[in-house]
C-alpha cells in the first residue's frame, strides 16, 4: 500500500506498511519510511552539516478515536557536505507497533527537522485481522529492496537471520 501526498517546497516523504502475526495474541504492525536527504535542509555544525526528518505518528481506533499510539521520531541525517553528489540518498526507516486486532486509522506527518514549511501529511485507514481462529490467514507482503544474510540482531530491518531493507 503505497500514499502519496501533497508537498510543500518539494519535500518527498512516502511510507509504507505491513502487518504481520506474533508469536502471542497481537499483531507487528510495521511502518516504512523514506524522504529524499536533498530536500532536507542543512544546517553547518562543526565540520560537518546536520538535517533530519521529523516523523509524527498518531493511531486511533476507527470505532471510539481512543488514541492507541501517539509518537514522534527525529530521523538524523549528518554529511561531510551538501552537494548534489553527497545528498544524492533517501533516508530509509522502519517503526514498529505492537497492535490488537481491530479497525484503525493511521495519521502520519512527516516533515523537515529545521523548517516546518516542509512538510506531507498522511491518512490511512487499516484493519489488523485476528489470526487466534483456525482459519487460513496471510500477513501482509513487505516488498523489499534488499536481503541479505545478518546476524546484526540490533537492526531496525532485521528478521529472522535476515536484514530486509524495505522499497
Amino acid at each position: 500500500i503505497q500514499s502519496y501526498s501533497y508537498s510543500d517546497d518539494n519535500l518527498y516523504f512516502s511510507f509504507d506498511y505491513s502487518v504481520f502475526k506474533t508469536e502471542e495474541q497481537k499483531s507487528i504492525l510495521e511502518i516504512y519510511y523514506s524522504i529524499n536527504q536533498k530536500t532536507l535542509t542543512y544546517a553547518k555544525k562543526d565540520n560537518q552539516f546536520e538535517a533530519a526528518a521529523k516523523i509524527s505518528i498518531i493511531i486511533k481506533e476507527n470505532s471510539s478515536d481512543k488514541i492507541i499510539y501517539s509518537k514522534l521520531f527525529k530521523t538524523p541525517s549528518v554529511v561531510s557536505d551538501t552537494s548534489d553528489a553527497i545528498l544524492n540518498q533517501k533516508i530509509v526507516g522502519q517503526l514498529n507497533f505492537v497492535i490488537s486486532d481491530g479497525s484503525y486509522k493511521m495519521e502520519i506527518v512527516g516533515s523537515d527537522f529545521n523548517d516546518s514549511a516542509k512538510i506531507d501529511f498522511y491518512n490511512e485507514n487499516f484493519i489488523v485481522n485476528n489470526y487466534t481462529s483456525s482459519d487460513l490467514k496471510i500477513s501482509d507482503i513487505e516488498l523489499s529492496d534488499n536481503i541479505t544474510k545478518s546476524d546484526n540482531s540490533s537492526s531496525i530491518f532485521y528478521k529472522n537471520t535476515l536484514e530486509v531493507i524495505p522499497n
